[in-house]
């Protein structure tokens, strides 16, 4: 990420709050081998879409069993479970967002049962598991 000396004012914000040791900002495209470390040091993963959802960052944070929280959108409210698996909010409603930020970051409980939610939907949607149910259908018609 960029220096938090930046002009920009979501740096001007988080050098106001005194967060930036608590901070590893990604404003920039993050190269494939770094994924795994990103990922796997997140505690969560925010995606504040506007407009429409063409992204494999749900499923990535998904992947390393990381709630999400996102933008109440078609396609985001299929993958997301809300309350479950995450959170989701109206898309542009910043102070909705932050509330649903600060509410992850401070309830370790909430954040462990929706990666055990994660995990075990990963478990269930797993392409063994496709298969096997799949295979289950085909025997039952026969």
């Amino acid at each position: 990420g960029k220096p938090f000396e930046n002009m920009d004012p979501y740096y001007q914000e988080i050098e106001r709050l005194g967060i930036a040791n608590h901070l590893t900002l990604y404003d920039n495209y993050v190269p494939l081998e770094q994924l795994p470390s990103v990922f796997e040091s997140a505690e969560l993963v925010v995606v504040p879409y506007t407009l429409g959802w063409n992204s494999g960052v749900i499923a990535t944070a998904y992947a390393y069993c990381k709630p999400v929280i996102a933008s109440d959108l078609q396609g985001v409210r299929e993958v997301v479970e809300d309350g479950k698996t995450g959170i989701l909010v109206p898309p542009g409603d910043e102070p909705t967002l932050a509330k649903a930020i600060v509410t992850l970051l401070t309830d370790d409980a909430l954040r462990t049962r929706m990666a055990e939610a994660i995990s075990k939907s990963n478990t269930l949607n797993s392409w063994p598991a496709i298969a096997s149910r799949t295979e289950e259908i085909y025997q039952s018609v026969l």
